[in-house]
């Protein structure tokens, strides 16, 4: 039953559900906190430093709070999964955003760009490549986490993923069924790597020459 092909789809696609939540709150949370640090000094300095306290914390440690906040369900894993992004993709798009010209925000402000306006026509494009840059990193460890959540949360029962395929397999002594696991995470991830990522970087940053 563990290595029906059915079971092993839904598998994945619970777990590629959550993954897509995951960076989906993770990018709205880090562009919209990036964008207001970009136009606040002080808010900046604080950003950064939570994002220094963030970042040697591994999202899987938050477990137990996550189960004891939301209770029983895929809340705590979803949860981890962003928390797990959400510091490795501000940071570079933060960094992008410092790292501006500064002749292309004076050149905004001649044409009377302010607040959110300046952020989407100058800051987003001229980080682009960071913001990618930020978005591939924070996908494997949105990943990662949210597998490691699955392996240790096995109490989702039916409602988990490849985590979980890979827990109960491994408790009936089934090392083919953990395998296929294995494979799935491998696959999803050249996928994701190569041919989504790899695709959007070909239609943005190299396709405009801010990349060779």
């Amino acid at each position: 039953m563990l290595e029906n092909p059915n079971f092993v789809l839904n598998a994945v696609r619970r777990s590629l559900t959550l993954l897509v939540i995951a960076l989906g709150v993770s990018s709205l949370v880090s562009l919209s906190i990036s964008s207001i640090a970009a136009q606040s000094k002080r808010f900046k300095t604080v950003l950064e430093t939570l994002i220094s306290m963030l970042s040697p914390v591994p999202g899987i440690s938050l477990l137990p709070f996550a189960v004891l906040w939301f209770g029983l369900g895929y809340q705590p894993i979803l949860f981890v999964a962003i928390v797990g992004s959400l510091a490795v993709f501000t940071l570079p798009v933060l960094n992008g955003f410092n790292t501006i010209p500064s002749v292309l925000v004076d050149v905004g402000k001649n044409y009377g760009l302010r607040g959110w306006r300046m952020v989407r026509l100058i800051y987003f494009p001229a980080t682009l490549p960071s913001i990618l840059t930020g978005l591939r990193s924070a996908w494997g460890l949105s990943w990662r986490s949210l597998i490691a959540a699955e392996l240790v949360y096995g109490a989702m029962g039916r409602e988990a993923g490849i985590g979980w395929l890979i827990s109960v397999n491994r408790y009936n002594l089934n090392p083919n069924g953990m395998a296929i696991g294995l494979l799935s995470i491998v696959v999803l991830g050249l996928a994701m790597e190569h041919l989504i990522m790899g695709s959007v970087e070909k239609v943005t940053v190299k396709k405009w020459g801010m990349k060779v």
